[in-house]
């Protein structure tokens, strides 16, 4: 491809942009709604590899050990890069209506409990710098779920949220400049209870959103779960308003919980044992569906297509029917289908509008690995289109051509404007496969 310019940040970071970039960026494309094909393939450089696959306006966004690469969807041609030769493996992040890409370069001496943290900022349109700065002194939370977004927070379209352990505080800060915005303690707090605690962070463009567990400070008798309530609360992203709070009370004793927010379909969705599946209104919190057959369908695979996708296994896995419900529940799609080898343990099938797809790439209930090949299934009529990737999970590709890095490891898949991305492998991998 040509370059039109070679932009050098202030951070040593190399911006190429392409000659048909314009005012407005690249081309942009829609979520793709059926695939038929292999359209392109593409290679990491020489001693790089790809952290994470994020979708952005004209494609991918590809997180690299030295920084971040963005490929056009439906081609697979590099549209522009942000990459650093001479600093730590950045974090990549992209804002939820994909229009900003992050990248935290974080620094820490040895033992030191505290980090540093360089931000680079940049428009997914163009490769852009948009801004650039420093935080020092940094609690590092490492893993800890109750920050399970770890320093880096999470994304508004125009801000950082993150839980400051010093403060006790959730801290906004804005996006571009690293200003802080806003604090607010205990945000998660319910009327009738002597705490909450706060298990998890989402946002989506204009809203964060808090699911938190309330206790009433008694002690819970010997061998009983505990009575909780857990409570979903949403706030102004710009600057920390309370929009609103849905809560049920439950008896938990297992702490598997789990939020998931998509803004495309304007909902949210949170997992709470003793509870269930419960999706909500992003803008009003109302509930839209509640998950109550439990044991009859799996746990909800995907919200996508402004409805939910649901899978019943046979009891020998020979079998398989998938159950989209819209979130009105109104509309419902089924079908019924030849379930692939171990169907519990692969990667779940994402649902596109028009199709299903799902990987295959087990030969055996006994979770040996084969050839890699994506199913696309009508809803219409359940019709299978197989398409081979040309790559073997047992360590050669399908063409006998042996490389050091196809090992054993379930593949990627993520769904980008213009394309299904399929990587050899789930994280750190070499090779992209795009699907159209």
């Amino acid at each position: 491809m040509a370059l039109s310019a070679v932009v050098l940040g202030t951070s040593c970071g190399l911006v190429e942009t392409g000659d048909d970039s314009g005012d407005d960026g690249f081309p942009e494309y829609p979520r793709p709604d059926s695939v038929s094909e292999v359209t392109w393939e593409w290679s990491a450089p020489e001693g790089l590899s790809v952290a994470e696959v994020l979708p952005v306006p004209s494609g991918a966004a590809l997180a690299m050990t030295d920084g971040v690469i963005v490929l056009d969807g439906r081609e697979g041609r590099e549209l522009w890069s942000h990459r650093e030769s001479d600093t730590s493996t950045p974090e990549v992040d992209v804002t939820p209506d994909g229009g900003t890409v992050v990248l935290d370069h974080p620094s820490s001496q040895a033992g030191a409990a505290t980090l540093d943290l360089r931000t680079v900022v940049l428009d997914a349109r163009t490769g852009r710098v948009k801004g650039e700065y420093e935080r020092a002194g940094i609690e590092d939370p490492g893993q800890d779920p109750v920050q399970g977004y770890e320093h880096a927070g999470v994304l508004s379209r125009e801000h950082r949220i993150r839980w400051d352990e010093a403060e006790g505080a959730l801290v906004a800060h804005d996006l571009v400049s690293g200003d802080r915005v806003w604090a607010l303690e205990d945000p998660a707090r319910g009327d009738d209870r002597a705490y909450t605690s706060v298990i998890d962070v989402r946002a989506s463009s204009e809203t964060v959103f808090l699911l938190g567990v309330g206790y009433d400070g008694s002690e819970p008798d010997d061998g009983e779960a505990d009575d909780v309530e857990v409570s979903v609360t949403a706030l102004d992203a710009s600057d920390g308003e309370p929009l609103w709070r849905e809560g049920s009370e439950v008896e938990v004793s297992d702490f598997g919980f789990r939020m998931e927010v998509d803004e495309k379909d304007g909902s949210l969705s949170f997992l709470a044992p003793g509870l269930g599946w419960t999706v909500l209104d992003l803008g009003s919190g109302e509930p839209i569906s509640t998950d109550e057959d439990e044991g009859e369908w799996d746990p909800i695979l995907e919200t996508g297509s402004r409805g939910v996708l649901r899978s019943d296994i046979s009891t020998d896995e020979e079998s398989v029917s998938y159950h989209w419900t819209d979130l009105s529940g109104e509309v419902e799609r089924r079908v019924d289908v030849t379930g692939r080898p171990a169907e519990r343990d692969v990667v779940a099938p994402v649902d596109l509008g028009d199709q299903i797809i799902r990987l295959d790439y087990l030969v055996e209930d006994s979770l040996e690995r084969g050839p890699v090949t994506l199913e696309a299934i009508s809803w219409d009529d359940g019709t299978f289109e197989s398409i081979p990737l040309g790559f073997d999970l047992r360590g050669g590709s399908s063409d006998s051509e042996g490389s050091p890095y196809r090992l054993g490891a379930p593949p990627g898949l993520t769904v980008v404007p213009g394309a299904v991305v399929v990587g050899e492998r789930a994280s750190v991998t070499q090779h992209l496969i795009g699907i159209g």
